[in-house]
């Protein structure tokens, strides 16, 4: 079985394969909002190997005007969020450091590859199955990346992506990224007090348990937890700008159990500022 860190894909492009399926596409322009315009692009591919079959499925707000850095990094993060998938994992987020703002000028033609590339490993798999073994295989991966929030002082991407390689069930993963808009710069935990990260996690921890896990019967969070709740952690995904406060995510088995899902919660940021550096009240939207 294919594990997710299987799923990373290389910078190179692999050889492209004949899909057996029509692909089907779409691209129409979005109407620009505060300092980032996106055109919205869906492209769906299937391809079918000794009797198993692979299914790519994406529908992206992909950044198509702006200053020429946003415009570079948010395209940059979009192009590595479809390709290498896992937000915790980012050892293969560097092979896409090389690509040019040429190469990620053309989001359709750059999200077509992904899925391309995805197909010729996928098949190589496939083929490789005995065909005495009769294994029949359904790959999926489904996503979609969204633009939440664009001002004159950050821009915010999310995505939502659901992968399935066999197994008892699917995962689906989340990842979000804030950007300023001067810049291109990419927000992390650097925009709080770092002497301050104690009482942030304690926030995250109370705020995560009320609005999350208590859901008015006698299930608490620490009945999901997989960790010690001594030991409770900040998510591996900073937090980003909502028009409402910083949301923080934890992915599937990041803290709890799978049937808890993706705990969340919003901390509004007249509660969370005192814990945020100059620079980063200055975002606030």
């Amino acid at each position: 079985m294919k594990s997710i860190q299987k799923l990373a894909i290389p910078a190179a492009a692999a050889a492209i394969i004949a899909l057996t399926n029509a692909c089907g596409n779409n691209k129409t322009a979005a109407a620009k909002v505060g300092t980032l315009a996106t055109e919205n692009i869906a492209v769906t591919d299937s391809m079918e190997a000794n009797n198993c079959a692979s299914k790519f499925d994406f529908s992206v707000q992909y950044p198509s005007e702006g200053n020429a850095a946003l415009l570079d990094s948010t395209r940059r993060w979009v192009v590595q969020t479809v390709a290498v998938i896992l937000p915790m994992d980012s050892a293969e987020a560097h092979a896409y450091s090389s690509l040019t703002s040429e190469d990620l000028a053309n989001g359709e033609k750059a999200i077509k590859a992904i899925a391309e590339e995805r197909f010729a490993s996928d098949k190589a798999e496939f083929d490789s199955f005995a065909p005495k073994d009769s294994i029949s295989m359904r790959y999926s991966y489904q996503g979609t990346i969204d633009r939440i929030l664009a001002t004159d002082s950050v821009v915010t991407f999310t995505s939502s992506i659901y992968i399935y390689t066999g197994g008892a069930h699917g995962s689906t993963l989340v990842n979000a990224a804030t950007f300023r808009a001067s810049d291109g710069s990419q927000t992390g935990y650097g925009i709080f007090n770092q002497d301050d990260l104690p009482e942030l996690t304690q926030m995250v921890k109370e705020a995560v348990s009320k609005q999350y896990f208590e859901t008015g019967d006698d299930f608490k969070m620490d009945d999901a937890l997989i960790i010690d709740p001594q030991d409770f952690p900040l998510p591996a995904v900073a937090p980003y700008f909502t028009e409402n406060g910083l949301t923080f995510v934890y992915q599937q088995y990041e803290i709890a159990c799978y049937a808890a899902g993706l705990p969340t919660c919003t901390i509004p940021y007249a509660e969370i500022a005192p814990l945020l550096t100059p620079a980063a009240k200055k975002l606030i939207p």
